[in-house]
């Protein structure tokens, strides 16, 4: 028997993704979603 190819990579329940949304626009540095180091702002996030 073989195994489903995605049982080899599964991640614990804290890192797997629950929800997500579509956020309108560009992310950028003008836009303030992203920092100067290009990491997502959490806050700029959330409250879009």
């Amino acid at each position: 028997m073989t195994s489903a190819p995605w049982t080899a990579t599964a991640v614990s329940h804290a890192e797997s993704i629950r929800a997500f949304a579509l956020v309108e626009g560009e992310f950028s540095e003008e836009n303030r979603p992203l920092t100067s180091s290009l990491k997502v702002k959490r806050q700029a996030v959330t409250t879009a």
